[in-house]
């Protein structure tokens, strides 16, 4: 990156163009010929790069909402397990179970 910069500062100082402006782009207009066509494929495969990158980017967005959501319904799941909640017993009874969060059988 410092070597790249270093590079950047001389060619704007040389060229006389900002170091905002200069670009791939800007660099195959100003270069010859054969380097001109190296740089606009050399900016093709960054593009193509870029764009695979961001798309690779919101599959794993997708990805990690989804698990998130996958893991809150998990835990909403177990807490209904694990807070004290009213029980009816098929007497009509009404009964509450401890917070261990074990299962109940209806059979004693």
């Amino acid at each position: 990156e410092e070597q790249r910069l270093h590079v950047l500062y001389e060619f704007s100082k040389l060229s006389g163009c900002s170091l905002e402006n200069i670009t791939l782009e800007k660099l195959s207009e100003l270069a010859g010929e054969v380097d001109s066509v190296h740089l606009i494929e050399c900016r093709s495969n960054l593009l193509s790069l870029t764009k695979s990158i961001e798309d690779l980017n919101n599959s794993n967005r997708s990805l990690l909402n989804y698990s998130i959501g996958l893991v809150r319904t998990s835990l909403s799941f177990l807490d209904n397990f694990i807070y004290q909640e009213p029980l009816y017993y098929s007497n009509g009874r009404l009964c509450t179970i401890d917070k261990s969060g074990r299962f109940f059988s209806s059979h004693h």
